[in-house]
């Protein structure tokens, strides 16, 4: 144990950049898990210590996928405010820390797709559908350079959700 997050949070998403790691939305653990979340808590690389909240998401959102640019933290999917399912994409500027803003959407509304990304992308696939039942095995691409242009580029293998996030290397 290094620090601890200032909220008790699951089913958040995590970006990174070059010295810092995020922690994005989540929903209540232990508590009343109908709380969701906005907040986006950072903590440092470099040094032992507690996160600290540093921004927030465009809206109260668990259950997403989390990628990272070199300059922006991305999440996409999850649940919305009263678990509505969502296929949004936020993009948090890590030099300011400015509250994230939506970019665009996804090919489908779903919930815990697998984020991961290249050096210009970032990529979230598989997850569950809004039936709740069915998942989608489709792979979806997003530019971290244009905002807005998603792309769906294939199939995995095995429908999935719940997968963990992946983030470049510095």
């Amino acid at each position: 144990d290094v620090g601890d997050l200032t909220l008790a949070v699951s089913n958040a998403s995590g970006t990174s950049s070059s010295t810092h790691g995020y922690s994005a939305g989540g929903y209540d653990y232990g508590g009343d898990w109908n709380s969701q979340f906005s907040d986006i808590e950072k903590f440092s690389f470099a040094s032992e210590g507690a996160g600290v909240n540093c921004s927030n998401l465009s809206a109260e959102t668990s259950y997403t996928a989390g990628s990272s640019s070199t300059t922006h933290g991305y999440t996409s999917g999850g649940f919305s405010t009263n678990w509505l399912f969502t296929s949004k994409i936020d993009k948090m500027s890590f030099a300011t820390e400015a509250t994230a803003s939506s970019i665009g959407n996804l090919s489908v509304a779903k919930r815990s797709p697998v984020g991961s990304a290249s050096t210009t992308d970032g990529y979230a696939a598989g997850g569950r559908l809004s039936d709740n039942t069915t998942g989608t095995p489709s792979i979806e691409k997003y530019s971290h350079t244009s905002d807005g242009t998603v792309n769906i580029i294939g199939d995995i293998t095995l429908t999935r959700s719940g997968g963990t996030t992946g983030n470049i290397q510095f």
